[in-house]
């Protein structure tokens, strides 16, 4: 009996000891060493990564639920021991939920938002109904996503779907984010930046209620480049651009900032004829993101109407 009961502790502890390894870890050689992996379409730059998300099975062809293969590379990305750059080549990706979480160090990167532009476009295709309160890609502090392209294809306009952000901030008050080189086809609602130190350039498309949001903002911020208008749905999949202006003109904001301290905007265009405001400062209590005197300062604001 007592050589029994030492067999049972002995085989309790073998077992304690054993890391719990995931699947996604598992499935990757971490050994891998960091290579060039693509370039950057928007300025030229090569793209270094060790960490691709075709290696975990997603397809990019747009048909093919690439979901599962992108929650592993996630995955990888967050465990494994050089974190770093998630890549996605060109190709459409098709995902049927949304959530995507990027952790501290993790930057996401495909290779262009463009289609058309050299080297292919990044595009990430929303498949799914709105049935959650998640971003579809949820940001925390000291992480980075550029270079993609979003395509809502549930989308219709003349029976909109209010789905939350698309990109979001605000989950984890994240401070020292990059969001860059993003176009967002028909989004409605666009980003969400909620935290400090927040750099935010050449963000555009189509948004059918805000295109973006800043507030409880400690830390200079930056946005520049930014243009929402209703062509870039149009151009996409032929959506009649005079009755999405119809639905926007009467609702969307181009931006709506809260508190924020040294805030830096720069070359942003709403057009007047599209959007109901284009840069609205909101009082306490309008949003969760209101600080405690709810006002901007250290504000610089350039804007040039052209439409």
């Amino acid at each position: 009996m007592k050589k029994l009961f030492l067999i049972l502790i002995i085989s309790a502890l073998a077992a304690c000891s054993v890391p719990k390894v995931s699947a996604a870890y598992a499935k990757f050689d971490f050994g891998a060493d960091y290579s060039v992996a693509g370039r950057n379409t928007a300025d030229g730059s090569y793209i270094v990564s060790a960490i691709n998300v075709k290696d975990f099975g997603a397809a990019g062809d747009g048909v093919t639920d690439d979901t599962s293969a992108f929650e592993e590379a996630f995955e990888a990305v967050i465990l494994g021991p050089r974190g770093g750059v998630l890549f996605i080549p060109a190709g459409e990706y098709r995902v049927t939920r949304p959530g995507f979480r990027l952790t501290a160090g993790v930057t996401v990167m495909g290779v262009g938002n463009r289609k058309g532009e050299t080297g292919g476009e990044t595009l990430i295709i929303a498949d799914f109904p709105n049935d959650s309160t998640k971003p579809l890609f949820e940001m925390t502090s000291n992480t980075s996503i550029m270079n993609l392209s979003v395509y809502y294809k549930r989308q219709n306009i003349n029976d909109v779907t209010a789905y939350p952000y698309t990109i979001s901030t605000e989950e984890n008050y994240a401070c020292f984010v990059t969001i860059r080189n993003i176009t967002l086809y028909n989004s409605f609602k666009g980003v969400n930046t909620v935290g400090g130190a927040q750099h935010v350039a050449n963000v555009s498309g189509t948004v059918l209620d805000t295109g973006i949001e800043v507030g409880g903002n400690a830390e200079v911020s930056e946005y520049m480049n930014c243009r929402f208008d209703s062509s870039f749905w149009a151009g996409k999949d032929g959506t009649d651009r005079a009755k999405i202006a119809a639905y926007t003109v009467d609702r969307a904001t181009g931006m709506k900032i809260g508190y924020v301290d040294d805030i830096f905007i720069y070359n942003v265009n709403f057009p007047k004829t599209e959007f109901s405001e284009g840069v609205y400062f909101y009082l306490n209590g309008a949003s969760r993101a209101a600080g405690a005197s709810g006002i901007a300062y250290g504000f610089v604001y350039k804007a040039e109407d052209t439409e």
